[in-house]
């Protein structure tokens, strides 16, 4: 009986202790209705510092890399990618979120969410299950109320995605491991799942634009 009592407590922990992720969560996407041939993406977390990457394939089948940073102090996001310019320098582009356009549907007022009580257990991580609904779309998604990362609050940075624009409006903290979000017609615009999560001691540095590239403001 005491032994029984001891796994669920230890159970219990592993599905419902908030602890701080530092590391790598990497998302694999089973289907992308849009302009861009993504293969993969991943999320880096420490403490308050954030980036995500994106692998998407070019005409040419190739893998190209492109990085997106979150800068809070200065409220913009630094992009960079790993292809030269025509005069064969690394730019980054320093985007203040005033200047990122946002579609009208996904204003918060026209956002509605609903926080279900149904829980899932995934890569053993309590989910549960929040659906988002616009205008033109509705998104489940699985989240980890315990994978405590700076992600809804990103939202402003990426207004696109509606699961920040979901959590970060419900008040709800943690990262989705899973969604899958459709049109008003039921066909599947986008669905993403978490592959891995790697935790990893990660520098400052890492968050930093790379040496190398050149400011795009002071291109000649």
């Amino acid at each position: 009986m005491k032994n029984m009592i001891l796994l669920c407590f230890i159970l219990a922990s592993v599905f419902s202790y908030s602890l701080a992720f530092e590391g790598e969560i990497k998302i694999k996407y089973n289907q992308f209705n849009g302009p861009l041939k993504i293969d993969n993406a991943s999320w880096f977390f420490k403490s308050d510092l954030s980036m995500f990457q994106l692998n998407m394939k070019n005409d040419n089948g190739e893998l190209v890399k492109s990085s997106f940073i979150p800068d809070k102090k200065l409220n913009s996001l630094i992009i960079f990618g790993d292809l030269k310019a025509e005069d064969g320098k690394n730019y980054f582009y320093n985007i203040p979120v005033k200047s990122i356009s946002k579609e009208s549907y996904l204003s918060a007022e026209k956002v509605f969410v609903e926080t279900t009580d149904e829980i899932k257990i995934i890569n053993t991580y309590k989910c549960r299950k929040v659906v988002v609904k616009t205008e033109q779309n509705t998104t489940e998604m699985w989240v980890a109320q315990a994978l405590e990362v700076s992600f809804a609050s990103l939202s402003s940075f990426f207004p696109a995605n509606i699961e920040m624009l979901g959590m970060q409006k419900s008040k709800i903290s943690g990262f989705p491991l899973k969604s899958v979000t459709k049109d008003l017609n039921g066909t599947v615009l986008f669905d993403f799942e978490v592959v891995s999560l790697s935790p990893s001691v990660l520098s400052v540095s890492d968050f930093l634009t790379p040496v190398g590239y050149i400011d795009s403001a002071k291109r000649e």
